[in-house]
Order: C-alpha cells, then structure tokens, then sequence
C-alpha cells in the first residue's frame, strides 16, 4: 500500500499477528445505531431493507450512514463500507 506524506494510518490488527494499515482516523466513534447500519449496509442491504430489519425509516437510515460517513471521513457509502470493514467494524 502506498503511503501518502502527512497522512494518518491505522493499524488494524489481524487474525495472524500481521496488521493492516488502512488510510483515516479511528477516532471516528460509531454509535450503536450507526454501527448496526454499518453492518447491514456492507452485508449488501439497501436502505429500506436496513430500515425494515431495524424498524426504523429509510431517512434515519441515511441519517445514521450520512453521520457516520462524516465521523470516517469517507468520501462515498462504499469507501464508508470499505473503511468499515478494514476497521473490523463489519465484516461482508
């Protein structure tokens, strides 16, 4: 991986001892609802489909995945669900 000058990285931890270097800041904080957005979106759900799993509407869906785009620094919904699952917060 290239690494950009007077970037930040962070190193994420794997199964083997290695690490993973990922560009961002894991001081991004998701809250639980955001996480469980997080989860469903990478797992491929639409946000309707979130929406009905949770109970909740599509809008408050975007809301949480909006929110916790900007905590991540992403620049779209699939660089936030890539970053999501480099972080280990959700898995595909």
């Amino acid at each position: 991986m290239m690494k950009l000058e007077g970037a930040r990285t962070h190193q994420t931890p794997t199964e083997d001892g290695g690490t993973i270097r990922t560009p961002g800041a894991p001081s991004a904080r998701f809250s639980p609802r955001e996480t469980d957005c997080l989860v469903l979106l990478v797992q491929g759900f639409t946000d309707d489909e979130i929406g009905q799993r949770m109970a909740i509407s599509h809008a408050t869906v975007r809301f949480h995945l909006d929110s916790a785009r900007q905590k991540a620094r992403a620049r779209s919904r699939t660089h936030l669900a890539a970053l999501a699952v480099a972080w280990g917060v959700a898995s595909p």
